[in-house]
């Protein structure tokens, strides 16, 4: 048990009171599950109504609890990025577009949906 207690107080330094141990850990658990279950979920909806909405392609997607969803996307223009961000806005989706530069004959840019959770 002695153990056990070094664990838990080295992944969660912040709870410095342990009443039942077992719970506490399932009860942190299951929160990190409905964040995560969370993100994936504005993840679904930033595609459905933002990039399903566009003939952009997703190159590479990320996801950091500082920053939260970082997308690599091209697209056919400059002007198709600018929609893309105001289909954001329209989700009410706390979208930015960055880092925009001609590729060939596509335009690469980073999307960030910032983490609101």
């Amino acid at each position: 048990y002695a153990q056990s207690e070094q664990r838990f107080k080295a992944l969660y330094p912040e709870h410095t009171r342990i009443v039942d141990l077992s719970a506490q850990l399932n009860a942190l658990q299951q929160q990190g599950a409905a964040r995560q279950n969370g993100h994936m979920a504005r993840l679904l909806q930033l595609t459905q109504h933002v990039i399903g909405a566009s003939s952009v392609d997703v190159q590479r997607m990320e996801w950091r609890a500082t920053v939260g969803w970082t997308l690599t996307i091209t697209a056919n223009s400059f002007a198709e990025l600018e929609h893309l961000r105001e289909r954001g806005l329209q989700s009410a989706l706390p979208i930015t577009l960055g880092n925009a530069s001609q590729q060939g004959n596509r335009v690469q840019a980073l999307l960030t949906l910032e983490d609101a959770l």
